[in-house]
């Protein structure tokens, strides 16, 4: 009875530890949302973004994603109620961005890079009229192309302000496709950058995943399987195959049933074996 005590207290003030870093992430993500809109906010009115001001919050999220991983990576918990979609999708493509980039072990510049445009990669919507964003129905074909330029608009907007090359071309390029079905120019294969190829798959995956007024989201694993099915046709391999590496194929939150009928919860990833995820059993076979 005591070593079943002991065990109980142990898991006790382990949850509530794991509670605090949970509000924390929660805090930080809402924080990097209120950046976000306060930048695009800046934009409407005075047609002005600075990369350096990007740089100072990417710089700030990548610590908080390797000291905080398993939190941050946890989308289920990463909610704002005060922000719109298009912030808080490009504050989760930046996040799992980033995390994929140190799962490939990217120099800090070009990490630094990468999250700036994904952070920025819907940049360009800022020029679309408001009822063509918050359309519930289908769009007309005059809107349909509006939608499709967008990509054009984003890097024209970051070209005028002094934004990297390589950080324009990934924000022109995240909705080309692999086999040459994405907008706006068509194109395929190695002729989309490498940036671009990851803010591609990063931005689907979280867009499949996100729930919306519209839509319901689906869960994490099913946003993973929808990637997977056009892996090597609309995204690259390479790309998705690390995005399994940093997610796993059950990402974190991810609620599980076991062959035993006990559910659990991913509360890690496994990256040497993203089939095998760490797990925590909520409920015994019986469902107590």
């Amino acid at each position: 009875v005591a070593e079943e005590e002991g065990v109980q207290a142990t898991n006790l003030n382990e949850d509530l530890a794991n509670e605090e870093v949970k509000k924390e992430t929660q805090v930080f993500f809402r924080e990097i949302c209120g950046f976000l809109e306060n930048t695009f906010d800046i934009f409407r009115t005075k047609e002005i973004i600075s990369y350096n001001h990007i740089i100072e919050q990417i710089k700030k999220i990548i610590p908080f994603i390797r000291e905080k991983r398993h939190f941050i990576l946890d989308m289920s918990n990463l909610k704002v109620t005060e922000h719109n979609y298009l912030i808080s999708h490009s504050v989760k493509t930046a996040i799992v961005s980033i995390a994929l980039a140190d799962f490939l072990k990217l120099p800090p510049h070009k990490t630094i890079e990468l999250g700036a445009a994904a952070l920025m990669h819907k940049v360009g919507m800022l020029k679309l009229p408001e009822t063509i964003l918050t359309n519930p129905g289908g769009l007309k074909e005059n809107e349909w192309n509006a939608i499709k330029a967008y990509p054009i608009l984003g890097y024209k907007i970051l070209q005028a302000a002094a934004f990297p090359p390589a950080v324009s071309m990934a924000v022109l390029e995240h909705q080309e496709r692999n086999n040459g079905t994405g907008y706006p120019r068509k194109i395929s294969g190695d002729q989309i950058s490498f940036y671009g190829k990851v803010i591609a798959v990063i931005s689907s995956y979280c867009a499949a995943i996100e729930k919306r007024p519209f839509k319901s989201g689906k869960d994490a694993h099913n946003g993973i399987l929808d990637i997977l099915k056009d892996m090597g046709k609309q995204y690259d391999d390479k790309v998705v195959k690390a995005l399994i590496f940093t997610l796993s194929f059950y990402p974190i939150g991810t609620k599980v049933l076991l062959s035993n009928n006990s559910i659990a919860v991913v509360t890690k990833t496994n990256t040497a074996n993203p089939k095998e995820p760490v797990i925590r059993v909520l409920t015994a076979e019986d469902g107590t």
